[in-house]
């Protein structure tokens, strides 16, 4: 698939999230791919635990679906919701590192739910 093995450094669950969500944003994951976890581990030389942790994020971010038994896929989204859900993920990480900044966290929160709605 392309995907790189992870290394030391940064926790392996932040690592495995963060191969995952790119293979899925520069499409190497395209939209209704179904996402094999042993696969995944396979490639990125993990076991399966951190691959199924990365799963849950992502599927609570809306990047990965799971269709009851028939397994997990990638949503299906158009290029242009993918960026702009991607750039607000990024905004909202930025906020959320500055020191002092719950009031700015809270504002830029509610801009993003009204953007979404």
């Amino acid at each position: 698939m392309g995907l790189s093995p992870v290394e030391a450094g940064e926790s392996l669950g932040n690592q495995v999230y963060g191969s995952i969500r790119d293979a899925i944003a520069s499409r190497l994951l395209p939209p209704g791919a179904r996402v094999i976890e042993r696969a995944l581990a396979a490639e990125l030389g993990v076991s399966p635990t951190p691959i199924r942790e990365a799963l849950r994020r992502l599927e609570q971010e809306g990047l990965i679906q799971r269709r009851g038994s028939r397994g997990v896929y990638v949503a299906e989204m158009q290029v242009s919701e993918l960026s702009d859900m991607l750039y607000l993920q990024a905004v909202l990480r930025g906020a959320a590192a500055h020191p002092g900044s719950s009031r700015r966290r809270g504002l830029l929160w509610r801009a993003a739910v009204r953007a979404t709605a």
